[in-house]
């Protein structure tokens, strides 16, 4: 290989020890810039924020998520989530469901993050599922907020569950809290909740499935 070239990743185990040749170690653990190899610096992330906030600082402009009425770049994407984050930490929510009630668009994508960046956890609510459900499930919740869309916004005041109803735009136009935000990202875990998402279950009832950062 010629010196000059960039490091890269070595993806297989190599058990030579000849002076070009890897060491007997697990070769992901090891990068070789020209004849030399030295340990790989891994970042072990634990919050998958992280993932965002190093593809969004890479590449700002390039697309993150987009449909046949709006496209998101990650810059956008991250502005967003931020502002809706420093809203609910605001409200003082940590380690709480929250409902998500819009139809299926990017901006949907927008609030599931943004409930992350306040430390709560979102509950995603499909616009076409029946309503006895969606009441189900919100029983089994009791969710502090319930964040709404222009399609959703009547429909999730008449459901009787949620202490405050949040509309979409209200939730994404929310001038950042940095120092809450910071606050949050310090006390958080690799173990947080981050999502509850409801199957049917074995009786039909609805049956809540969570995943964490880890």
């Amino acid at each position: 290989h010629n010196s000059n070239h960039a490091a890269q990743p070595i993806h297989d185990e190599v058990k030579s020890s000849s002076t070009n040749q890897a060491p007997p170690y697990k070769a992901d653990r090891l990068r070789r810039t020209g004849d030399q190899w030295s340990p790989l610096q891994i970042k072990i992330m634990k919050n998958i924020l992280e993932f965002l906030e190093q593809t969004a600082s890479r590449y700002p402009e390039k697309t993150a998520f987009a449909d046949e009425e709006c496209s998101l770049s990650f810059e956008k994407l991250l502005s967003m989530a931020r502002a809706g984050g420093s809203m609910l930490a605001g409200m003082g929510l940590k380690n709480e469901p929250v409902a998500v009630f819009m139809k299926k668009s990017p901006a949907t994508l927008c609030a599931y993050l943004g409930v992350i960046y306040s430390g709560s956890c979102y509950v995603p609510l499909e616009m076409g599922m029946p309503l006895h459900r969606i009441r189900m499930i919100l029983g089994k919740l009791m969710p502090e907020a319930i964040i709404c869309d222009e399609s959703s916004e009547e429909t999730a005041k008449s459901l009787g569950y949620g202490d405050v109803i949040i509309k979409a735009e209200e939730f994404f136009a929310e001038e950042p809290d940095e120092k809450a935000l910071s606050e949050v990202r310090a006390k958080s875990i690799d173990t947080d909740p981050i999502s509850i998402v409801f199957t049917s279950g074995s009786t039909g009832n609805p049956k809540g499935v969570t995943a964490c950062h880890r």
